[in-house]
């Protein structure tokens, strides 16, 4: 027995349609699956360039590390050595308020190692420079000592001296 739908017009159009909406779902479920795969594939590629780049970032922190780890020291060291450093401003500031009017220095060479002061000068007199000697000799808080190994007369008339002082280690 034939079956009399299969003879009906539209019947060849109904399978068509069927079987492509078919092979159109088939195309879509496989799509999503599609899909899903190259998502994971994705996340697999995406996990192993976060390493990487953690990685590479750990180089670049090293780096960074190393570099602010080198301008410590070098810092460190400034400050010790700015610590260590002896302002000659003290020195001239004191010795100022000691020198009496008649007598002028012409050489003064300061040496912080020693914490010795050497002065050439000159005086008007004898008079002069031996109370220059005295006051060097009573200023016992800001100098340690004070000598005057060469004292003689000048050729341009006056008084030419050398001093020898030691100071006090600054406070």
């Amino acid at each position: 027995m034939i079956n009399a739908a299969s003879n009906r017009p539209g019947v060849f159009l109904e399978s068509a349609v069927f079987y492509l909406s078919f092979l159109l779902l088939a195309i879509v479920v496989g799509g999503f699956f599609y899909v899903r795969y190259l998502t994971g594939q994705s996340n697999i590629e995406l996990a192993a360039l976060e390493d990487q780049s953690t990685k590479m970032k750990t180089e670049q922190e090293k780096n960074l590390e190393a570099s602010v780890d080198l301008a410590r020291r070098r810092l460190a060291d400034f400050s010790t050595v700015i610590s260590a450093r002896q302002s000659a401003a003290r020195v001239f500031t004191e010795f100022e308020n000691l020198v009496l009017p008649g007598v002028y220095f012409s050489k003064l060479g300061l040496d912080f190692s020693k914490l010795s002061l050497s002065l050439s000068g000159q005086g008007k007199s004898f008079i002069d420079v031996g109370r220059q000697a005295m006051k060097f000799e009573s200023a016992k808080g800001v100098l340690k000592s004070a000598a005057f190994p060469r004292i003689a007369a000048s050729d341009k008339g006056g008084v030419s001296f050398e001093a020898d002082i030691i100071l006090y280690p600054q406070k």
